[in-house]
């Protein structure tokens, strides 16, 4: 044993770096994994060109254009790679071990952070790895190169500097992310500061704002591109965001917003087919329209401010992990030292995070799951950083703390068997659907109503690799080149006049209204359809011209 702890104090980072990579094997060997939402997914297809109607391209959704020409490069030279994955789970596992590689610096009774560590990666850190997402992924890794920066490497520059480079990372990965990081950590920076001073953490003061300076202008480079090569997609995507999430026109008058719609020629149906995720019409749904739409309306979301405290509670405090999170991060307090410390931080970060959550709610809109999950898993590692083991009667006051989460290890355990199995029955029936697509067709997916997302991890390239799949919410760089080389001028045409085009719908009858009167008050079509398929909730729908009905 003494041996042992010895390692750990010489090896520090190599100790980390193998707990890691055992814990990371066990998860991605034996648990399935998935993405959590879709937008990773359209990433993934964005950065590689997989599909057969789309091809490699640096423009991401949310990313910085930099992360886009490095996958780019690397899917050019080694296709069969799943890239796109592997560089979450690399962000993941460099914060993680971020994280224990901190905690294992403070030399005295490591045991017990080592134990805290594994509690952590079981109740926490599990989900991370199983649901991946690249904005909970830039989140934890922001927290970890901040914590890793101001934790006690006051001689340590290569500490510092590689603190620096995670949250600059995290900002390339997602922007937003990176600044909400910088908020929730206030607390405890001004901790850090109290309690060791101004010169013990200078180095720190002074080159964090040279890398928030930097994030901040190749954040303004990579708009720019967006703008100007990929069809204006980062503005449009900001745009549809006002309309689609924030509910921007539902918030006006009647009689505003009908005057809205009707400055960019949209009818009540344009609308609603626009808020059904369907904006593959760049003529009618694209960025000089959706800015016209938006302008000048308030920032303000439509929930108000006296209704807020009953959707925090509901769709938050009331959230299993962040229970989880306080359990865990208050644990420490039954054999720590510095009880008073740790209490103070921790309630600080709660209450900022809630403020946070609300002036998102008020302002914006409620923030997804992965959006406080990534703020509720920095809460939860927190107190790995600042405890002090008490060195009287530790053993049993440690060992008697852990009673308390057995029960939670047993309901816990049994929601991650449940999870596992979900995603498995998830996959095998997005693999028989796929199977029964022809590669010679075209299939516009609506209303994501096959979930390629919840496709395994390492899979994904392989299934839908030759495939010719159109997400119709998502507006892709690389799809409108490959429309434009193949010569094909109008999508929706194509998909009424070619044999080879088809819609995949959860409701076939909702969606079909929608779309023919669509087409009827745009191009003067009388069009009709049917039900080629019906798999496990999903139906395939073949559009035609009325008069040509005999001829499908």
């Amino acid at each position: 044993m003494k041996n042992l702890k010895n390692s750990i104090n010489k090896y520090p980072l190599l100790f980390s770096i193998f707990i890691n990579l055992i814990l990371f094997f066990i998860i991605y060997k034996f648990l399935p994994t998935s993405f959590q939402t879709v937008d990773d997914l359209y990433m993934l297809i964005e950065s590689s060109g997989v599909l057969k109607n789309t091809e490699p391209s640096p423009y991401l959704l949310f990313s910085n254009i930099i992360i886009g020409y490095m996958l780019n490069i690397l899917y050019r030279y080694f296709f069969s790679v799943p890239w796109y994955e592997l560089y979450i789970i690399s962000l993941l596992f460099l914060a993680f071990t971020s994280f224990l590689y901190v905690a294992l610096r403070r030399k005295k009774n490591q045991i017990y952070f080592i134990i805290f560590y594994f509690l952590y990666f079981y109740f926490i850190g599990i989900y991370l790895l199983t649901e991946i997402q690249f904005t909970s992924a830039s989140i934890i890794l922001a927290f970890s190169g901040l914590l890793l920066m101001f934790s006690d490497f006051e001689k340590n520059l290569i500490a510092i500097l590689v603190g620096n480079f995670l949250i600059l990372l995290s900002s390339f990965v997602r922007f937003e992310s990176f600044i909400l990081a910088l908020i929730i950590f206030i607390p405890v920076f001004i901790f850090i500061y109290y309690e060791r001073g101004f010169f013990k953490i200078k180095k720190q003061i002074i080159i964090l704002p040279l890398i928030i300076l930097i994030a901040l202008l190749l954040d303004f480079y990579s708009d720019i591109q967006h703008d100007k090569n990929a069809y204006g997609i980062d503005s449009f995507n900001r745009y549809k965001a006002l309309l689609n999430d924030y509910n921007y026109l539902d918030n006006i008058s009647t009689h505003e917003k009908e005057q809205r719609l009707n400055s960019v020629n949209w009818s009540e149906n344009d609308y609603k087919i626009f808020r059904s995720w369907y904006i593959t019409d760049i003529k009618i749904f694209n960025k000089v329209n959706l800015e016209k739409m938006t302008n000048g309306i308030s920032k303000f979301s439509d929930i108000k401010i006296k209704g807020i405290f009953t959707v925090l509670l509901n769709n938050y405090l009331k959230d299993k992990f962040f229970i989880l999170t306080i359990i865990i991060s208050f644990l420490p307090i039954f054999f720590i030292q510095n009880k008073k410390e740790l209490i103070i931080i921790l309630s600080s970060l709660f209450f900022i995070s809630v403020i946070i959550i609300a002036s998102m709610i008020i302002f914006l809109k409620p923030p997804a799951f992965r959006v406080y999950f990534g703020i509720y898993s920095f809460i939860a590692i927190v107190p790995l950083f600042f405890m002090k083991v008490r060195i009287e009667q530790k053993d049993l006051k440690f060992f008697y703390s852990l009673i308390i989460l057995f029960p939670i290890f047993y309901f816990h355990t049994k929601k991650i068997v449940l999870n596992s199995n979900i995603k498995k029955q998830f996959d095998n029936g997005i693999h028989i659907v796929l199977n029964q697509f022809d590669n010679k067709n075209t299939y516009i997916n609506w209303q994501a109503s096959v979930r390629y997302h919840s496709l395994m991890l390492f899979t994904i390239t392989e299934s839908l690799n030759n495939k010719s799949i159109i997400n119709a919410g998502s507006f892709r760089h690389s799809l409108y080149n490959i429309l434009s080389k193949e010569k094909i001028r109008d999508l929706q045409l194509e998909i009424i006049n070619n044999p080879h085009y088809y819609i995949t719908v959860k409701y076939p009858v909702f969606i079909s209204g929608l779309y023919k009167t669509y087409m009827k008050e745009h191009y003067n079509l009388d069009i009709e359809y049917k039900i080629v398929k019906r798999m496990d909730g999903i139906v395939i729908l073949k559009f035609y011209r009325i008069e040509q009905g005999k001829d499908i």
